[in-house]
């Protein structure tokens, strides 16, 4: 793991605040299914499973995990990773898989079309 995006969903996961995401896969009733929160990450593929024909050892990916990413190392399904565009840092590309929400926001929400500019601050 190089780098890993932290998100309101991992906050919720780990305080099983509101009530509702203890239902989820990630969180349970009582407490964190998983001991190691985050899901979005970017890293170097270590070893993959016999089965895995689409990376290889040393491969720079990014993705989603279920659980895990907040850890040196995490178990992901090949699946769920792509590999990392050279253009982007390890910081940049884990913060990749969170940038659907805001696109889809401005985009389907919004009314945002091509060719107009959009001002973000914080």
């Amino acid at each position: 793991m190089h780098a890993a995006a932290a998100s309101i969903g991992d906050h919720h996961v780990v305080t099983g605040k509101p009530y509702v995401v203890r239902l989820s896969p990630h969180c349970g009733l009582l407490r964190p299914r998983s001991h190691v929160p985050g899901m979005a990450l970017s890293g170097r593929v270590e070893a993959v499973g016999a089965k895995v024909t689409t990376l290889q050892a040393g491969d720079e990916v990014y993705g989603d995990a279920p659980t895990g990413a907040f850890a040196e190392y995490a178990i992901v399904s090949a699946e769920r990773l792509a590999p990392k565009p050279v253009n982007l840092s390890f910081e940049e590309a884990a913060a990749t898989p969170w940038a659907v929400t805001p696109v889809q926001a401005l985009r389907d929400v919004g009314g945002l079309q091509a060719g107009q500019k959009v001002l973000i601050r914080y």
